[in-house]
């Protein structure tokens, strides 16, 4: 086969890929209502809470003089009841936020999702939860109280990274992936609860607790 049609043959494959990517990608609509920006799916009849913006300046500043979010359990959007049920990655990355508040429904926190929020102190009642992304809360230097729900199964790497003023955690039971250095750099961390049955996959392996200077003895059996 000459090299030319070869490569009509591979534009044309790539062509019909790209196409079939498309088709099958899920369409969000991308809506503010209230203080939030929110992802519908309206054939899941879900949403999820997203960013205003990419630029960490400008991501939610408005926020700024309030400063306490409150996720909702549903929405109403068109005439329909839409479920909120997690956090998209970067959706309040470096905003001004101190405190967030979850409904019930929240079972993911996306990656990066709270990054950099250098004001947030407390995060309530997310007993749904059921992962938290990488990077999560990672820079989060204020954050005092890190409560971790009974049906959590999954923290990425670095989600707590920096978290330098949590200085107790607690492991449900439920609990089988802790990411790379998820608790890394956590200094003020002073006492470790676990409640962990089975093993915990330690993806890449190693330093969940990485920098922390005074490890407190149950994190032996997980680090």
């Amino acid at each position: 086969m000459k090299a030319s049609s070869v490569k009509r043959v591979f534009s044309v494959v790539t062509f019909l890929a790209l196409c079939t990517a498309v088709a099958n990608a899920k369409v969000y609509e991308h809506v503010s209502i209230g203080d939030l920006y929110y992802d519908i799916d309206d054939d899941a009849k879900t949403a999820t809470v997203t960013y205003e913006s990419l630029n960490p300046e400008e991501n939610y500043a408005s926020l700024a003089e309030t400063s306490v979010v409150e996720t909702n359990a549903t929405i109403s959007w068109q005439g329909k009841t839409i479920s909120v049920i997690g956090i998209r990655p970067y959706a309040f990355a470096g905003s001004p936020i101190s405190v967030i508040r979850f409904e019930e429904n929240i079972k993911s926190i996306g990656n990066y999702a709270f990054s950099g929020c250098e004001r947030l102190r407390y995060v309530w009642k997310y007993e749904s939860l059921e992962t938290i992304g990488e990077h999560a809360f990672s820079g989060c230097n204020k954050l005092e109280h890190l409560y971790l729900p009974e049906g959590l199964t999954k923290i990425g790497a670095d989600a707590f990274y920096g978290c330098t003023g949590v200085a107790h955690i607690s492991l449900p039971s439920t609990l089988n992936s802790i990411g790379a250095r998820a608790f890394g750099g956590c200094s003020a961390l002073k006492e470790i609860t676990s409640y962990i049955d089975g093993i915990v996959i330690l993806n890449e392996a190693s330093k969940v607790f990485d920098g922390v200077l005074r490890l407190p003895e149950v994190a032996d059996d997980i680090h």
